[in-house]
């Protein structure tokens, strides 16, 4: 009878232990979206959730209680042989001490939080009913605690914060995103999600056209002059400037070319466009440009230039990925053409790149790009068809670059 007594309590002591681990563990966010189904498990988890500390010290509670009863149980079973064979009482204590410690250690201990925290949504539905009973009955000693902890607290003047509940943040729903919407089937909502939670992080000047890639008109060009470049390119708007591109005075939409009928006047079909600083928001570029019913921002630097442009899909494409139009498929090139060999667009990210192929280039905040990474250890632009090795193992052939860009390069990774 005794060691069915034991076993209990180290079943007992092993629940509590679970109970903790998972509550801590336990993914917030679903509880807060189980509770809407009207579960009654579920309410019960969200009131554990509202009155944290509570859970927490009846947690305690029971697994001490458990524990005394459990160690006394041990020392009353073990004592008789123990006694009879070692004939010395401190040995006795002491491996009777020994035994019950590593049982509870092992089975009340190690074993049952390793569950608990790799399934803790699971064992919080499966503990919730029996751990609300055992919070009723210690109910009494639980709330007497409590009173003499915010006793202590008030006493040496610390702030307890406890009980309040703490709002969910960013961090529980991208850990939420994660760990349940794993399956193949959900990959684009998940993406989709992270990258909304992620939106307010992003800068305008990581989703521009830089300068040197944005194609503008002057305000002087004649109506076949223009039409032949909105051919010619496949954009549908494109900034205007007066004297040079650091002198944008609005953006020409495609469409206007057929409103306008015979007029040769295109000028007075310029859209005034509105600028913003690149270290901008992208959230708040976003609302300024909805606002103000525009779809195209000039971005500029410190000193006022011209540092690019971006528009409303640029940003939006920052939440829900590439939105292809008539010219995207020609912007960003990027794929596998041999055993560790790729054509990649100089404009390709470098962490983007890490994460797609798994090149490990160096990341460095002197470039993002795998063109800047060229150049920031060529030191110069290298011309069409030039060959050189960046150590310890990229070999580089620089396919199509102009003047000031590479545009088109081929990378090849060279085993160590």
């Amino acid at each position: 009878m005794i060691y069915l007594a034991i076993i209990i309590c180290l079943l007992s002591s092993a629940f509590f232990s679970m109970s903790e681990i998972s509550f801590v563990s336990a993914d917030r966010l679903k509880v807060e979206l189980d509770k809407s189904s009207q579960n009654t498990l579920s309410r019960i988890a969200t009131h554990f959730y509202k009155n944290g500390s509570r859970f927490i010290t009846t947690a305690l509670v029971g697994n001490n209680i458990v524990n005394v009863i459990y160690g006394l149980l041990v020392a009353k079973a073990l004592e008789e042989p123990l006694t009879a064979l070692l004939h010395n009482d401190i040995g006795v204590v002491l491996v009777q001490t020994i035994i019950s410690t590593a049982f509870v250690i092992v089975f009340a201990e190690y074993i049952p939080k390793a569950i608990g925290q790799a399934k803790p949504n699971i064992m919080i539905r499966i503990i919730t009913l029996p751990f609300f009973l055992i919070y009723i009955v210690l109910y009494p000693i639980t709330l007497l605690i409590g009173w003499i902890s915010k006793l202590f607290f008030k006493l040496f003047g610390v702030k307890n914060e406890d009980d309040t509940v703490q709002p969910l943040t960013k961090v529980d729903l991208d850990y939420f995103i994660e760990s349940n919407v794993n399956q193949q089937e959900n990959a684009d909502e998940a993406r989709i999600l992270q990258n909304a939670l992620e939106f307010s992080d992003i800068k305008v000047r990581d989703c521009l056209v830089p300068r040197n890639e944005i194609t503008a008109v002057g305000d002087d060009l004649t109506r076949e002059e223009l039409i032949e470049i909105f051919d010619k390119t496949g954009y549908s708007k494109l900034p205007v400037y007066k004297e040079d591109i650091d002198d944008i005075i609005g953006y020409i939409h495609s469409i206007e070319m057929f409103r306008m009928g015979d007029s040769r006047e295109w000028q007075s079909r310029i859209l005034p466009t509105i600028f913003i600083p690149e270290s901008l928001p992208a959230e708040n570029a976003l609302k300024q440009l909805m606002q103000k019913k525009r779809s195209l921002a000039i971005v500029v630097d410190e000193l006022g230039g011209t540092a690019g442009m971006v528009t409303l899909e640029d940003i939006v494409e920052e939440i829900f990925g590439d939105i292809e139009d008539e010219h995207d498929t020609q912007r960003i090139a990027m794929r596998k053409v041999g055993e560790n060999e790729y054509i990649i667009s100089g404009r390709a990210e470098v962490d983007t790149l890490n994460e797609q192929f798994d090149l490990q280039i160096p990341e460095n905040e002197d470039y993002q790009t795998l063109a800047g990474f060229i150049l920031h250890y060529s030191q110069e632009i290298p011309d069409a068809g030039e060959e050189f090795t960046i150590p310890p193992h990229f070999q580089i052939q620089v396919l199509r670059a102009t003047g000031n860009k590479i545009t088109l390069v081929r990378l090849r990774k060279i085993e160590s």
